[in-house]
Formats: C-alpha cells, sequence, structure tokens
C-alpha cells in the first residue's frame, strides 16, 4: 500500500504533478461581497474578474460573456504549514462547444460571504471542464475496496484540496503522489465507519488510490467545520 511519508532529503525529488498557474489576473486586498451562494450568482462574479478578452490554453480568447462549467466548492485541509487556509469557488471556463480552456478561482473569506479576486489556470482535457477523474460514489466504493470500511452514514463527500509549502518537495522531505495540492485539482475528502478521514487521489501518478489524512505529512486534518 502506497502512503505519504516524511523522509530524510535525498538527491532524488518526487515532484508533485500540479497544474501550472497561467498569469493571474490580480490578486486583490479587498473583499467583495458575494450576493449568494446560488450558482448564478457565483458565476457572476467569476466573470466579474474576468479581463476584457484573455487568450487560453487552446488560443481561445476568453472573455466576461465566455460559456462557463458547473461552480464547484473545494475546501482547504489544514496542516502545520497553513492552520487557516482559505477555501475556493472554481469555476470552469468553456468553449462554444462545451471544451475547458480555463478555471477561474474566487478565494473565500472564512463565512464564505465574501470573495476575492483570484487567477486564470489551464483548464486541461476535462470534460465539460469537471475538476475531478471520479464521482463521489465512485470515491466511496474505492474506500470499501481499498481500505474495507464503508463511507460513514450521513457523511457527504466533499472536494478538497491540501496547501503545502513548496520548500518541502524541493529539499526531498516530503514526497507525495496524491496530487490535489490546489483548488483546480481537488480530492474527495471521505469519512470511514472507523470515524478515520481519507481522500481519493486525483492525479495521474497515483489516480484513484485512498490515503487515510493520518498518513499524511504535515499533521494533516480536515477542513474547519469536519
Amino acid at each position: 500500500m502506497q502512503s505519504a511519508q516524511i523522509a530524510t532529503p535525498t538527491p532524488s525529488v518526487i515532484l508533485p504533478t500540479v497544474t501550472p498557474l497561467l498569469p493571474t489576473i490580480t490578486t486583490g486586498s479587498n473583499w467583495i461581497p458575494l450576493r449568494s451562494t446560488s450558482t448564478a450568482d457565483i458565476i457572476a462574479a467569476a466573470r466579474d474578474t474576468l479581463p476584457m478578452t484573455y487568450q487560453g490554453g487552446d488560443s481561445f480568447p476568453i472573455t466576461a460573456s465566455s460559456p462557463t462549467g458547473t461552480p464547484v466548492l473545494v475546501l482547504a485541509l489544514r496542516d502545520s504549514d497553513f492552520a487557516q487556509p482559505p477555501d475556493f469557488y472554481v469555476v470552469p471556463i468553456l468553449t462554444n462547444s462545451g471544451a475547458p480552456v480555463a478555471d477561474v478561482t474566487l478565494e473565500l473569506n472564512a463565512d464564505h460571504t465574501s470573495f476575492r479576486q483570484g487567477g486564470i489556470s489551464s483548464g486541461g482535457s476535462r470534460p465539460q471542464g469537471i475538476l475531478w477523474q471520479h464521482s463521489a460514489s465512485q470515491a466511496g466504493s474505492a474506500l470499501e475496496a481499498q481500505r474495507h470500511v464503508a463511507l460513514m452514514a450521513g457523511f457527504t463527500p466533499v472536494l478538497v484540496y491540501w496547501p503545502v509549502n513548496a520548500t518541502h518537495f524541493e529539499t526531498g522531505e516530503i514526497t507525495w503522489d496524491g496530487g490535489s495540492l490546489g483548488p483546480t485539482t481537488p480530492a474527495w475528502l471521505l469519512r470511514g465507519t472507523n470515524s478515520q478521514y481519507y481522500i481519493m487521489a486525483n492525479d495521474q501518478a497515483d489516480d484513484g488510490h485512498i490515503y487515510a489524512l493520518s498518513e499524511m505529512p504535515l499533521h494533516t486534518l480536515p477542513p474547519a467545520g469536519y
């Protein structure tokens, strides 16, 4: 069974697979009130952050009127690097034919009533801009198959990312193949009937593997409120 681990630095460093960020629109210091958490208002907030014209990863011009996918709330795991990392809404930007070309990220304040302008990152080749490779039900089935524990009754899987200081990877202190290091590559957070938390890897190097949070470096904890 694979697991994340704290390792003695060696010349061979295993670097995570991360979706590269394209140029940031702006990093505003002022919070903008979010009218509501309805799909329409989240999309409207994302459109407000877009420039008049932006060239997407496939040379597709992105504008405030570009088609969008369904907004996704991505919560932050907590660790010794980031005790209170921000949650995000991620809004996929699509071509007229529905192909994903970019993701707009909206950083949320602690109570999710306001957002701060984020950036645009490559949308990759995901169908209809979907940010994850497996459904929540598939993640629950993988938990039972790999860990022999069922999903806790009443627990709804949520999408999470793991905020980590990149220095840990550069020095070889941490090896990690599970991905989900940013809000545009989230993993499913699960809770088993044994009360333990798990995540399902969302990375080509280790896609679908179930990790226990207790196995992850940096004393990783579930999002605030879980």
